[in-house]
């Protein structure tokens, strides 16, 4: 990512000739070169016309945006976010060495990194939030268990304990 970040400051502002200059080189090698042929001695009256440092600015520019529509192929590898984020940034903040299409596409390339990393954040979450309820021990339980039973201190005599023996209670106590 060093050397796409060497070769995003050294584009320099964008100009339209470069574009037209850029169109130019692609007839010459399409061969749509007005009726001349590239092959004869004409060939350097082409070229004259042709200014082939900026036609270099062009393909570099060019490779700079297939580069970063590469980078979005790294996202598998977290420790490459930050680099692919640190490189959308300073291509989104260099608007003024691209055309508006160019420009257009590096904002495409910038969501779509944006969303990819959210629904990864978020797939993280839940594999974390659905791994954290899994428990070692299957004789543990998930949630907090309480016991509803509770001891009852009753303090009585003898009689008491004998009459709950035989099945005679307060209710049922018949006396002669």
């Amino acid at each position: 990512m060093k050397k796409v970040e060497d070769n995003l400051n050294t584009l320099p502002l964008f100009n339209h000739k470069e574009v037209e200059n850029y169109i130019y080189f692609v007839n010459i090698l399409e061969g749509n070169c007005e009726g001349k042929d590239i092959y004869s001695e004409e060939v350097n009256d082409i070229f004259e016309k042709l200014d082939f440092e900026s036609v270099t600015f062009s393909l570099k520019k060019k490779i700079f945006l297939n580069s970063l529509k590469q980078s979005l192929n790294n996202m598998k590898l977290k420790w490459a976010y930050p680099s692919i984020d640190n490189i959308l940034k300073l291509s989104y903040y260099s608007k003024n060495k691209f055309s508006e299409s160019e420009f257009m596409e590096i904002e495409k390339i910038n969501n779509v990194f944006k969303n990819r990393l959210v629904a990864k954040n978020n797939m993280e979450y839940s594999t974390s939030f659905r791994d954290s309820k899994i428990k070692n021990n299957p004789l543990e339980a998930s949630h907090q268990v309480t016991d509803a039973r509770a001891e009852r201190t009753v303090v009585s005599g003898i009689d008491t304990w004998s009459s709950k023996q035989n099945g005679l209670t307060y209710g049922k106590l018949f006396l002669n």
